[in-house]
């Protein structure tokens, strides 16, 4: 929550939380959980600090701290072909990073970014017309999830502010897999000086993302946006 808070609660009781962890230093984004080897439930979870913090249930001490270089908003789990669990956040800077329980760093998915119709369009006098494009190409990616294919291999699901959800290979990285296109733009119109109309257009951002497999056995992606 934006109290910078995490709690652990009781569905049936009704008894305020269990726990609540207290670590992050500004608003906690996201939150997942993984099993451990030893059985036991661990909490990940990242904020607005740049970190991704891992507890142990029911304890309220950090086990790992994953620090990042600026805000993230959305984190998930996933187990490699090493057995070993990986964390995948993803956050303002438009990168998805995958990290190993030591702390590092395995894998830097990159390609979200604004799209070439991004920007402003000038009218001048109902006749002159002119474009200008939006320089700054970095987008937040909003959030990641994981599935499993057929064939047993990761698949790291990322959408953003882009109007885009991009499917990666967990294993080797690189380019995105396929690119999912098909929200609208948004755009709002300005009328701040006399003659001139300033139409500014922006990408969908993509709010929500997730996976199924269908009844024929293959993957399908979900998503929805704030397009019209």
């Amino acid at each position: 929550a934006r109290d910078w808070t995490i709690c652990i609660w009781d569905p049936v009781a009704d008894d305020g939380p269990l726990v609540v962890l207290r670590g992050h230093f500004g608003s906690v984004n996201g939150v997942t959980t993984y099993v451990a080897a030893n059985g036991n439930v661990r909490v990940v979870s990242c904020g607005d600090d740049g970190t991704v913090r891992i507890w142990e249930d029911p304890g309220n001490d950090e086990l790992l701290v994953l620090k990042d270089s600026g805000s993230i908003l959305g984190v998930t789990t996933y187990v490699a072909s090493d057995d070993e669990v990986r964390i995948v956040s993803c956050g303002a800077d438009g990168m998805v990073r995958v990290w190993n329980l030591r702390g590092d760093v395995v894998l830097v998915l990159e390609g979200h970014a604004a799209s070439d119709v991004a920007g402003e369009h000038f009218e001048v006098d109902h006749y002159h017309t002119f474009f200008n494009p939006r320089e700054d190409k970095k987008v937040s990616v909003k959030g990641v999830k994981t599935y499993l294919t057929s064939n047993g291999e990761v698949r790291v699901v990322s959408w953003a502010h882009d109007g885009t959800v991009r499917l990666w290979d967990a294993s080797e990285g690189g380019d995105a897999l396929q690119v999912l296109k098909g929200h609208g733009s948004r755009d709002s119109t300005y009328a701040d000086e006399p003659g001139v109309i300033r139409v500014v257009i922006d990408d969908a951002t993509i709010s929500g993302a997730t996976t199924y497999i269908a009844s024929n056995g293959e993957a399908r992606v979900v998503s929805c946006a704030d397009d019209k």
